[in-house]
């Protein structure tokens, strides 16, 4: 997967099966941060695409789901062999503390809901300020 370019980002998207327009390496890590799936899972299903197939790595509801998936199953990744700033980056979880990890995911959700309230507010303010436009256009000919 690797690399630092909206098109990765993009393709792990697209890899653990999120649907979207994502318009920004930030809207991908975003999306990216809430969704619980195991690392090896995800490379191997990137792997079985590249080959021409199908497949999405197993999503779990809760962080104490995957850590328990992920201990059980022996597939705890290295995390020093992730960069943060990459897209697998966004993947890491705290699976020792799986509790930690909900805390921050509430506030990543948080964060998501003020952001996406404050756009909801913006694009009402421009659709407001077109119609009045509008209707000045159309008062003054």
């Amino acid at each position: 997967m690797g690399g630092r370019k909206l098109k990765d980002w993009k393709k792990l998207c697209d890899t653990i099966g999120l649907e979207g327009e994502f318009k920004s390496i930030q809207s991908c890590r975003e999306a990216i941060k809430v969704v619980h799936v195991n690392i090896y899972d995800v490379l191997e299903a990137d792997t079985i695409i590249q080959a021409g197939g199908k497949a999405r790595p197993q999503r779990f509801p809760t962080p104490q789901a995957l850590s328990k998936y992920t201990v059980e199953h022996k597939k705890i990744y290295p995390r020093e062999n992730v960069i943060d700033s990459e897209p697998e980056g966004a993947l890491l979880k705290h699976i020792s503390d799986p509790e930690l990890e909900e805390k921050l995911q509430r506030k990543r959700e948080e964060r998501l809901r003020k952001k996406e309230a404050k756009l909801k507010k913006e694009q009402e303010t421009k659709l407001k300020r077109e119609k009045e436009e509008k209707k000045t256009e159309t008062g003054s000919t």
